[in-house]
């Protein structure tokens, strides 16, 4: 089953994934910077970051689909 991030409609969430290097040029793995954005009345550019490893996206995902049904 596939997940597309576009499908959110909080604007305080953002996703980004991208490449895990290991010790050289070689992609090893999946990263995935969660950014969840605070309001004072209106969106703000303060922040909480959160970085997910593979295991953990797969655990977020399942999550997700779980409490949308599907």
């Amino acid at each position: 089953m596939s997940f597309n991030l576009n499908e959110f409609i909080e604007p305080d969430f953002v996703f980004r994934l991208y490449p895990k290097r290991d010790s050289g040029k070689n992609v090893s793995d999946i990263l995935l910077d969660w950014r969840v954005y605070f309001w004072n009345e209106s969106l703000t550019d303060n922040y909480l970051s959160v970085t997910l490893d593979k295991k953990e996206i797969v655990i977020l995902r399942d999550y997700l689909l779980s409490v949308m049904g599907k």
